[in-house]
């Protein structure tokens, strides 16, 4: 009888590879897309995910849900405007920030 080896997927090479294998793991398509717009490393918005979508409010509890798929990946703030901002964590850029 033959054993198997188990499956393991390559070793990303880059943060893109990395941020393929988090999105895999997102089921909603507008949460991929939020998380493809931090996938820039700088701060956004909330105004700008908000964009993405059509809830017109960032206080609305479905645009709070897509947000909240987000939510082991992203850190949220408010910038020194006190304008509420988020970024993805620096856990999803192992190759460090604006390296692809």
């Amino acid at each position: 009888r033959k054993t198997v080896a188990p499956y393991l997927p390559p070793e990303p090479k880059c943060n893109m590879d990395y941020h393929d294998e988090l999105k895999k793991k997102i089921s909603r398509a507008k949460v991929r897309e939020m998380f493809d717009l931090l996938a820039d490393g700088k701060d956004h918005k909330l105004l700008e995910l908000l964009d993405l979508t059509a809830f017109g409010d960032v206080e609305n509890k479905s645009f709070k849900v897509y947000v909240g798929g987000l939510n082991p990946h992203v850190e949220k703030f408010k910038n020194k405007n006190g304008v509420k901002s988020i970024r993805l964590k620096d856990e999803c850029f192992p190759f460090g920030r604006g390296n692809e």
